[in-house]
C-alpha cells in the first residue's frame, strides 16, 4: 500500500489545493493501514491545503507529514435528519452549530424533508500544531447534542 495522495512531492511544493469528495481505499488490513495522505518531500512543503468531505474505506483519515512548514484543514460533512416525536420529518427548523470553543459556525434551516447537510471544519494544522474545532454542539428545536466529527456523519435528531 502507498498513500493515495502525495501533496508536495519530489516535483515541488504545493499551495491552495482542495481535495473534495474523494474515496481513499486501503487494500491492507486496518491494523496495517497507512496514512491516505503524504505531505512534503525534502524542503518541499504543502501550504493551505484543504481536505473536504473525503471518505476512507478500511482506514482512518490521517496525514503523514515530513518536517516542514505545512498547513492544511480537514472538513467533514454532517447530514442531519430532524424528526418530531411521531418520527415525522420537521421542515423549516433552525439548526445552530457551535465548535469546541462555543463559537457559532453554522446557522441553517432544515428542508421540506427535515434534512440539512453542513460541511464543518473539524481541525486545522498550522505552525506545527493541530487546532481542533470538534466536538461540535448541535442545537435544534430545543434539543442539544454533541458530535465529534472524524468522518462524514449522518445523525438523526428526535425533537420534542
Amino acid at each position: 500500500n502507498v498513500p493515495a495522495v502525495w501533496v508536495a512531492s519530489m516535483y515541488g511544493s504545493a499551495a491552495s489545493a482542495i481535495f473534495r469528495g474523494n474515496t481513499f481505499i486501503s487494500s491492507a488490513a486496518p491494523a496495517d493501514s497507512i496514512a491516505p495522505v503524504r505531505m512534503g518531500y525534502s524542503s518541499y512543503t504543502a501550504r493551505d491545503i484543504s481536505f473536504m468531505s473525503n471518505t476512507c474505506q478500511n482506514m482512518e483519515f490521517s496525514v503523514g507529514r515530513t518536517v516542514g512548514d505545512h498547513s492544511y484543514k480537514v472538513h467533514w460533512t454532517i447530514e442531519l435528519l430532524l424528526l418530531d416525536s411521531n418520527s415525522t420529518p420537521v421542515a423549516g427548523s433552525e439548526v445552530v452549530v457551535m465548535d469546541i470553543s462555543g463559537t457559532e459556525v453554522s446557522r441553517s434551516t432544515s428542508d421540506n424533508n427535515g434534512m440539512l447537510s453542513i460541511e464543518l471544519l473539524a481541525y486545522e494544522f498550522k505552525d506545527g500544531s493541530t487546532f481542533l474545532k470538534t466536538p461540535f454542539t448541535v442545537i435544534a428545536g430545543g434539543t442539544t447534542t454533541q458530535v465529534s466529527l472524524t468522518e462524514n456523519t449522518a445523525l438523526t435528531l428526535q425533537l420534542p
